[in-house]
């Protein structure tokens, strides 16, 4: 780091594991800089050159069974950006991507790494949420909420579970399962659309249903 301070940069010193450590941090930056922050980039991480059944945990009981499946609970938030649920989002497409590397290191053994796309499954994994005050979507707080609870076409949770036990307890399951409402829709958007469709079309749910025809507006002025 001596070498970028010779530059001119400054240089602070942060634990990101450490939240109070963050918050002080922000303040810091926030003093420096006027309140303004240009870029952020999110580089912190630890690389960890192991098979995943090398980690420390229990020994892997499905390599005993010499045929064993492992079924990781996707979701098509891992490949279609949902407004909203960014961090829901990121978990399971990190998710995604252990199982596709999983799946190359347990090959050699036998075992099977299937993923579920998941989609509009009737459950309770949706909490009660507000919007916080202060938050910059605080003035859609009510478009938001209708939307994030009104979900008129979900599958049964019984209906989901005899789709997915049917496809994994085979010889062979394949690698992914799309189960669940708008997977079909879903399915052909990730493999025949390219990427930056999926983007605009997140952007015109989020601006004219989630934050309402006026959402984006009624943000910027809350910002101004």
């Amino acid at each position: 780091m001596e070498s970028l301070a010779a530059l001119g940069m400054e240089i602070l010193e942060l634990d990101v594991t450490d939240i109070e450590a963050i918050q002080k941090m922000k303040a810091e930056i926030s003093t420096r800089t006027g309140g303004k922050l240009d870029v952020l980039v999110n580089n912190a991480g630890q690389t960890i050159t192991a098979a995943a059944a090398d980690a420390d945990i229990s020994s892997p009981l499905l390599i005993a069974s010499g045929k064993g499946c492992v079924v990781n609970t996707g979701s098509l938030a891992s490949v279609i950006p949902t407004p909203y649920l960014s961090h829901y989002n990121a978990t399971k497409a990190a998710l995604r991507a252990f199982g596709n590397t999983l799946r190359i290191e347990l090959a050699p053994f036998n075992i099977k790494v299937v993923d579920l796309m998941t989609g509009q499954v009737k459950s309770n994994v949706m909490k009660p949420y507000s919007i916080p005050d202060g938050s910059l979507y605080k003035p859609v707080e009510a478009e938001y909420l209708a939307t994030l609870h009104e979900r008129p076409f979900v599958m049964p949770a019984a209906e989901y579970a005899r789709i997915v036990v049917s496809q994994v307890d085979t010889p062979k399951p394949p690698r992914t399962i799309w189960a669940g409402k708008s997977t079909t829709m879903a399915w052909f958007m990730v493999n025949f659309l390219p990427s930056f469709i999926m983007c605009i079309g997140a952007d015109v749910w989020f601006f004219e249903v989630a934050s309402g025809r006026y959402g984006q507006e009624k943000c910027v002025a809350a910002v101004a």
